[in-house]
């Protein structure tokens, strides 16, 4: 599924993606629609015909699509395009929401969104710690700490993670040192999936 092609926005992205969950696929792959040097694309937007999704706009609609997949039991095997020599911006990418960790964006900013809830759901006053396999550490801090800077920034909540050997599905909260909350992704999931409305 390509997000971001001419006329898209975010609700046919959802559409989309909802067609592709009625035809009941075993797997999807999401790609946002990047600008490459000598291509239609490339002309349209040399015209102003066109213009490619910002890299934020891209992670805000790609996690909603991520949340539709997973709570239909599709299992997305890739998400954004793998970096080559060729696949950089500035080299064959012209334009668009390049990134080469673009999933891990897209999960980690679905993880700082499960957390919010959290604090607000708990009424968390102080911090938050999450034991966790070390393969999800990144995604829960965020990219350059951005979900620990976020949560601080805006609830004045210390956000930390602890490393367990917990299956790497499973996550354990705890809220303000006491309170202790057991989920795993899929829990996740359906959670964003109302929280995000879909």
């Amino acid at each position: 599924m390509m997000v971001g092609l001419p006329s898209d926005t975010e609700e046919k992205c959802i559409n989309t993606a909802k067609k592709f969950i009625d035809l009941n696929p075993d797997c999807v792959r999401i790609y946002p629609t990047l600008v490459v040097k000598e291509t239609g694309l490339e002309d349209l937007l040399s015209r102003n015909k066109y213009n490619p999704f910002s890299l934020e706009e891209s992670i805000q609609i790609v996690k909603k699509l991520l949340a539709l997949f997973y709570v239909n039991n599709i299992n997305v095997i890739r998400v954004g395009l793998q970096a080559t020599d060729d696949i950089q911006l500035g080299k064959a990418v012209v334009d668009g929401p390049y990134h080469p960790a673009f999933r891990e964006l897209v999960e980690g900013e679905m993880i700082k969104d499960y957390i919010t809830y959290i604090v607000k759901e708990n009424k968390v006053t102080s911090s938050v710690v999450i034991k966790t396999n070390k393969k999800n550490v990144s995604k829960i801090i965020g990219n350059k700490k951005c979900n620990s800077i976020y949560m601080k920034n805006s609830y004045n909540i210390d956000l930390k993670t602890q490393e367990a050997d917990l299956n790497i599905n499973k996550l354990e909260f705890i809220l303000d040192g006491q309170k202790v909350i057991n989920v795993d992704f899929k829990e996740i999931y359906i959670n964003l999936h109302e929280i995000y409305n879909l």
